[in-house]
């Protein structure tokens, strides 16, 4: 159900006052979980997981179909799945839970975090690259895509037993990739040439099962 903030509610859990500027007070969060910079009161982190979905914005009344500020760092997980976001502009720099924006209309991972100590979800839009996957999380989930490379500009880390999955792409050759998965990799459903099937030849660092049927 949406989310949304009543005009009484006029004070902060604290007694500090409600201000209608106030992202926070206008998304619904909870005021004693933001991390604010001392100096200004910028908001640079929140302590605990953000669902953006189906919330709704207090000023204009309408569902979020964009992030609409920056956190720097969330603790916890940071959910904009199902929003209609065509790009990841406002995500956060780090994130020490889950990362989960899956089922929109993204075409590119610009913008994405640098690092997620959990798992990384973007299934399920027209993303066609992987540059701007996180260089470190615990697995990445990219099926029902629209990739054609494993190309990327610097190294990626799939840490933790975290699965690296590719399936349902379009993705034509093995040879390329600077990444490395602790867990299993699945690159199924894809346009793999017969010659670039060979995990030896493959460029990705598997340690344990490559699936490619």
């Amino acid at each position: 159900f949406p989310v949304t903030i009543q005009p009484e509610d006029e004070e902060l859990t604290g007694g500090e006052a409600r201000t209608k500027d106030d992202p926070i007070w206008n998304l619904g969060l909870s005021p004693t979980l933001a991390i604010r910079e001392e100096n200004t009161n910028e908001i640079i982190g929140y302590n605990g997981t953000l669902d953006l979905t189906n919330i709704k914005d207090f000023n204009t009344g309408k569902l979020l179909t964009s992030i609409p500020f920056k956190f720097k760092t969330v603790n916890g997980n940071f959910i904009c799945r199902g929003m209609g976001l065509k790009d990841l502009t406002n995500a956060p720099d780090l994130v020490t839970g889950d990362f989960d924006c899956a089922n929109n209309n993204l075409t590119s991972l610009q913008g994405a975090p640098k690092q997620v100590n959990g798992q990384f979800n973007a299934a399920n839009n027209k993303i066609t690259s992987l540059e701007g996957i996180p260089r470190s999380c615990s697995g990445i989930t990219l099926r029902q895509n629209d990739i054609d490379s494993l190309d990327v500009s610097y190294p990626v880390s799939i840490l933790n037993s975290g699965d690296f999955n590719v399936s349902n792409n379009n993705i034509t050759s093995l040879l390329s990739g600077d990444i490395t998965v602790d867990g299993e990799f699945n690159v199924s459903t894809n346009q793999l040439k017969n010659d670039s099937l060979n995990l030896q030849q493959c460029l990705i660092r598997v340690k344990t099962k490559m699936i490619a049927k």
